[in-house]
Parts: structure tokens; sequence; C-alpha cells
């Protein structure tokens, strides 16, 4: 409950800074930027691809090896950020001629939502649940904080998208440093082959959501209908709370179960998932109408 309530509060205000933001900025200078966040989206799954999952899954099950194969993940996470801001500038380049400072940021920003997940995923695998509460409250307070600012002080898109990527990145890198991760693993053909393998298998429904939802956006941008953006860009949002709830209940599920596949007797774990998930159908029926 903890680790949820730490997460929900931080989608909660991204939907609250956005509903927020819309009034301060008007209709037109919103579009802009919620074609920028939604064309970028493809890049949050692009820089961690399926490595927190893969944490999750294999770490709890392992003894000897967790500190290299916590190097081995940290690794192959900057080789990802490299192959990411590669991306970002072709994209940016070739695709945003005029806007390009909003959609730089914007994908920025994705991309260390990315590394943030891949961050408190090995904080969680190597049991520290509370450094991803902390993180995510942390994020929570400077989200509100800027938004504030942009109130207050009417800053740009631009300026605000610069102060939130900022303090993003440097809750990366605090993370990172807590992590202490070494590099031994990298030797260790087995190692590397388990990690990489799993996390690109474990990362293709994100890859494919995050693709076809950036492509959405493009699409409305080429066919003239930009306007539609503001509305897509807040409704994917706020589907968002509900949809990450799901995935993320699993995430935080995923060490017990893989603990729980040694055993011959699984009966309580599958009773004690079945549970959560009719808990969570249930607030979600009851979300989806009050969203609407």
């Amino acid at each position: 409950m903890m680790l949820l309530g730490g997460r929900a509060a931080f989608r909660g205000t991204v939907l609250l800074s956005n509903l927020v933001l819309l009034a301060v900025w008007g209709a037109n200078e919103y579009e802009g930027y919620a074609q920028s966040m939604g064309s970028m989206m493809f890049l949050a799954p692009l820089a961690s691809v399926g490595i927190e999952k893969c944490a999750l899954k294999l770490i709890p099950r392992l003894r000897h090896t967790v500190a290299s194969l916590v190097g081995v993940f940290v690794t192959l996470c900057a080789l990802l950020l490299a192959v990411a801001l590669a991306v970002l500038a072709a994209t940016v380049a070739l695709g945003h001629s005029g806007h390009w400072a909003t959609a730089g940021l914007a994908g920025l920003y994705a991309i260390c939502v990315g590394l943030t997940q891949v961050m408190v995923g090995l904080s969680r695998a190597l049991d520290k649940p509370k450094r991803d509460v902390a993180a995510h409250l942390t994020l929570c307070a400077a989200l509100a904080c800027w938004t504030g600012v942009a109130v207050v002080f009417k800053i740009s898109p631009v300026t605000f998208l610069a102060l939130t990527v900022a303090t993003m990145a440097a809750v990366n890198v605090v993370l990172l440093v807590m992590l202490r991760p070494r590099f031994a693993g990298l030797r260790r053909r087995t190692v590397r082959r388990a990690a990489v393998r799993t996390s690109l298998l474990m990362a293709i429904p994100d890859l494919v959501g995050g693709l076809s939802m950036s492509l959405l956006f493009v699409a409305l941008s080429v066919t003239g209908a930009r306007a539609e953006s503001t509305g897509l860009y807040m409704a994917s949002v706020a589907s968002a709370l509900l949809l990450n709830a799901f995935s993320y209940l699993l995430r935080v599920l995923q060490p017990d179960v893989s603990r729980s596949l040694n055993q011959r007797d699984l009966t309580a774990t599958y009773d004690r998932l079945a549970r959560w998930l009719r808990l969570l159908v249930l607030a979600g029926v009851l979300y989806v109408p009050a969203v609407l």
C-alpha cells in the first residue's frame, strides 16, 4: 500500500498539474505542449526496455550474483540512454521545426521517466522499497512546486519542462549512486544473456504501446488536427492513473511471485493475487465513470 500510494500520488499530481497548466497557458499554448509530450511517449519505454520487470523477476531468485546483475542492468540502461538520446535528436531534427525546444525537453522528460522506473525497480528488487516511495513523493512535491511557479510567474512550457527535467535527472542520479552497482557481471556471458534477453522480451508490450500512442499524436499533427492533441493527451494522462496502477501492482507483487515459483504449492499466492485484482477491478469500475 505504501508503494502504491507513492506512485498514485505522483500520477494524480501529474493529472492535476495538467489541468492547472491548461487553465494557465490557455488552449493554444497548451496544444503545442500536449503535442510534444504525446509524440515523445515512446521514449519512456525505449529508455528502460523492460529492465524493471526483468530485475523484479530475476534478482529475488538469486543469492550470489545479485550485485553483478545490478551492474549489468545499469550498463544496459546507460546504453539505452545513449540510444534514446540519439533517437530524440533525430526526431527533433526531422519533425519538429519551430518547436524544437519544447519537443526536445518533452523527449528528455519521457527519457527521465523511463530511467526513474529502472532505478526504483532495481531498488525494490534489492529490498529497498522506501527509495521508490521517497523518489515519487519528491517528484510529486517538485511537480506541484513548478506548477505553482507556472501559475504565479506565468512561465512558458519550455521553462516548466526544463525545471521538471532537471529535478527528475537529479533524483535519478541520487538513486543510481545509492545502488552502488558492481560491473563484474559484464564478464559473465550467462548473466549478460539472461539480463538482456529477458529485458528485451518483457519490453515488447510497453514499446508497442508507447510507439502506438506517439504515432497517433503524429497523425493528428500531419492531418491538421493538432487541436485534438489537448483532449487526447489529457485523456491518456487520466487513463494512465488506472492502467499504471494495474501494472504497478503486478510489479510490486513480482518479487514474491518469483520466490514462490520455487515452491510446489502456489495456491496461497494465486489467492492473494486474485484478492488484489478484484479490489483493483472494483476501483476501476468506480474510477472510469468519475473521470468521464
